[in-house]
């Protein structure tokens, strides 16, 4: 985490919601703050790179750091909260976008029109108890299909 960094933007597999990502981000170059766009790696994504827009070739665990963490419907959110990074889900007006974080675990929410002013005062998350989220593996079952291959 570095609050001069970057912001990360983890674009979703749907089209609509995506490009309206892009837009929403777009109408944000007057807070000077610099977006990596990151397409979903199941789409080609068209990013306009350019001025505070610059995509992102590498997944948000590769980056050195960053200051925050835009989603929608992907699991780059909860990737974010567990590292305790500044997380914000974006809902769209276009459509739909599930959350997939899990129940009992909110993030502030932004959308086409808020997302400047939410940019703006974001603070770091609470921490996330990683036993929350994750299962215990059960080595049992885990021997019994390792001994069956």
């Amino acid at each position: 985490y570095d609050a001069a960094a970057p912001i990360f933007v983890a674009l979703p597999f749907d089209r609509v919601v995506a490009d309206e990502m892009l837009m929403a981000i777009a109408r944000c170059s007057h807070i000077g703050r610099t977006f990596l766009v990151r397409p979903h790696p199941m789409t080609r994504a068209e990013v306009f790179a350019g001025g505070n827009i610059h995509l992102a070739s590498r997944s948000l665990r590769e980056h050195a750091a960053v200051s925050a963490v835009l989603y929608a419907a992907t699991s780059v959110g909860l990737e974010a909260l567990v590292a305790q990074l500044p997380t914000l889900r974006y809902r769209p007006r276009s459509g739909l976008a599930l959350n997939i974080l899990p129940p009992g675990i909110d993030v502030p929410t932004t959308d086409l029109q808020s997302l400047p002013d939410t940019l703006m005062k974001l603070q770091q998350p609470l921490s996330v108890d990683r036993g929350v989220i994750f299962a215990a593996p059960d080595i049992d079952i885990w021997r019994s299909h390792l001994k069956a291959a």
